[in-house]
């Protein structure tokens, strides 16, 4: 069944659920082009001219036009639906299990470690998914630039081929998926964000309800501060799984990074901005990071933006850096990097410091707080702590001691100390009700064709091991140890922000969405009536209506006769075969005998053992109905 043209989407390439049209007259998903505004751009995406605004607006007409095409080809539809369901389990599966080979790694796209749509193999030779390409080759005349490979970055023509063999090969794996494929056993090392993902995977199913709730959402903010060289960035490529972080020593990081994670049908390469802070607006055209350079690779280019713009400086007050993803798998997060607070000048130490009060005094309390320190500094010597302590935050900080695989055997008692939460130091900052965590903070080299989810699982396993050769093995168990344990405590402060602000939104749209269909169908019509069915048609009808009540009532008839077994029949029988026996026995006067039979059958009515229909029954009835 071909689909008409124009209900196809020119950046997703496949149909729309939810089109908006923009100031160009222009129709697309909303999702996708919403993408492209957030990322910086005010540009039309097909021709690259300036648009007036950048309002979508939503094309209802269309969207019902699309709707009654896939009412009237339901089977197509059904596919549709069925394979993106597999492809959303199979690409979870993939994120969550990365130490394990779940998908043949000719299958995922090298620019975003997914599993492709429609492969088509571009003009460097290499093979990608169509509609991320493409959005490469946007961002790049968006950009100014020429025409550029995701991942040499070598010069290269936007002429591509597609790969019709590779992809029957997909869609043969994915209609499979779940009926060949073996279970594989959920991940229990990770530590990331990803364990968050369960939250929303409810709406995978509701696409364009859950990118209106999820995008009118405010999600938290995971603030990360402490001292310079401390580890800051190396947690929270961990935490996000993204290699987007400057973690080398000489280095560090130089301005504010803020990297949004936005949950997602598509996933995307990562854009980047330079975001002038007193203008309250980016710098430039947005940047694309290609994910299939190595992560030595993708942070140099983050490094090196930041030194163009910290004009020599050790630390901007003026920029920051933003960094935007979409994903199909992680959960919608922020994420906020701080510069090292410097102690070593009392001038950067001033800077770094009011860089760390910004990020508390310009948002809410649903922020989460990580403060990082080495496990060879005692915590309460940092001037972070006196920034805890005086700004309210010793309720909504997590201290997290880094390096701990480091320690030599005699120094691990003093790490148990801190993080017993009922240690009570001297000089110990009370973190309540969260308390410390420590992490390991060995860094391995990433092998050829490994993605960097798979680099963390391998990182993840050699920490749990680290900790156990030091004999820590009850401070893993307890959640005291190890990134997992760091998650735990985060996850605990983002489901309840999650309950108080994104559930009873979502619940209300559910409930309009569910109110409206039943307002739909009540204007229909339909099934209540045959109303001008005849032959056939009418036939039809009352066969599927005969069967629907059939399978409604089935288990209740069997129910009832089961029950009408137990409760009267059987103790009715009883009864009656004791009652006729006595009265078989008794002395039987001729002159009585009418009396006397009279007053037995008036008896045995009065005192038959039937009883009322119990309530739980009547409930268990409503139920199967």
């Amino acid at each position: 069944m071909e689909v008409p043209r124009d209900m196809i989407c020119p950046l997703s390439r496949e149909i729309m659920i939810d089109p908006v049209c923009t100031a160009s007259g222009h129709n697309y998903e909303r999702e996708w082009i919403q993408g492209w505004f957030d990322t910086g751009h005010s540009t039309n995406p097909l021709t690259g001219e300036v648009l007036t605004n950048t309002t979508l607006t939503p094309s209802i007409a269309f969207r019902n036009a699309i709707r009654d095409f896939l009412d009237s080809n339901a089977v197509l539809a059904n596919e549709m639906k069925g394979l993106q369901k597999k492809l959303r389990q199979a690409q979870s599966m993939v994120q969550s299990n990365p130490g394990t080979r779940v998908v043949d790694i000719r299958f995922l796209d090298k620019t975003t470690w997914c599993i492709m749509k429609k492969p088509v193999r571009a003009a460097d030779g290499n093979v990608y998914d169509q509609a991320p390409l493409e959005m490469h080759f946007r961002n790049c005349r968006a950009a100014g630039g020429q025409i550029t490979s995701p991942i040499s970055g070598a010069p290269m023509g936007e002429e591509c081929e597609a790969e019709t063999a590779l992809g029957k090969e997909i869609a043969s794996f994915l209609q499979n998926w779940g009926e060949a494929s073996s279970p594989i056993p959920e991940a229990g090392l990770h530590g990331s964000v990803q364990d968050l993902s369960k939250m929303f995977s409810a709406l995978d199913d509701l696409e364009d309800l859950m990118v209106d709730t999820l995008g009118s959402w405010s999600a938290p903010r995971l603030v990360v501060f402490g001292g310079e060289s401390v580890g800051k960035s190396t947690l929270l490529q961990r935490l996000c799984l993204l290699p987007l972080f400057p973690t080398h020593r000489s280095r560090c990081t130089r301005m504010p990074m803020k990297v949004t994670i936005r949950r997602a049908t598509v996933q995307c390469a990562p854009t980047l901005v330079v975001w002038d802070v007193s203008k309250k607006q980016p710098v430039g055209e947005p940047r694309s990071i290609s994910l299939t350079k190595s992560e030595v690779e993708i942070r140099r280019q983050v490094e090196d933006i930041m030194l163009e713009h910290c004009s020599g400086q050790e630390v901007s007050m003026d920029f920051e850096l933003h960094i935007k993803v979409t994903s199909t798998s992680l959960p919608p997060m922020n994420f906020i990097d701080l510069p090292g607070i410097i102690s070593t000048s009392e001038q950067l130490t001033e800077q770094t410091s009011k860089l760390v009060i910004r990020q508390i005094t310009n948002e809410g309390d649903s922020d989460i707080f990580l403060w990082v320190v080495q496990a060879t500094v005692r915590p309460a010597n940092w001037t972070a702590s006196r920034l805890i302590s005086e700004n309210g935050l010793l309720d909504r900080t997590i201290g997290v001691i880094t390096r701990c695989d480091r320690l030599e055997m005699h120094e691990v008692d003093d790490l148990r100390n801190w993080l017993d939460p009922s240690f009570a130091g001297d000089d110990r900052l009370q973190l309540q009700p969260h308390g410390f965590v420590g992490i390991a903070s060995k860094v391995f080299p990433q092998k050829d064709n490994e993605s960097f989810h798979s680099l963390m699982h391998r990182q993840a396993v050699a920490e749990v091991q680290s900790f156990n050769d030091n004999g820590m093995q009850d401070e893993i168990s307890e959640d005291r140890a190890s990134i997992k344990a760091l998650m735990s405590k985060v996850s605990s402060v983002y489901a309840k922000h999650v309950i108080t602000t994104w559930l009873p939104g979502t619940v209300n749209r559910l409930l309009a969405a569910w109110t409206l269909c039943c307002e739909e169908l009540k204007a229909l019509g339909l099934p209540r009536c045959s109303g001008a069915l005849h032959g056939d048609a009418l036939a039809q009808l009352m066969e599927a209506a005969s069967e629907e009540a059939t399978r409604r009532l089935k288990p209740l008839v069997g129910l009832a006769k089961q029950l009408f077994l137990t409760s009267s029949l059987q103790p009715l029988r009883a009864y009656l075969e004791k009652e006729l026996e006595t009265i078989s026995k008794s002395e039987l006067e001729l002159v009585l005998s009418k009396t006397l039979l009279d007053d037995s059958c008036s008896d045995l009515c009065l005192n038959l053992p039937i009883k009322e229909v119990h309530e739980a029954w009547l409930e268990q009835a409503f139920a199967l109905l």
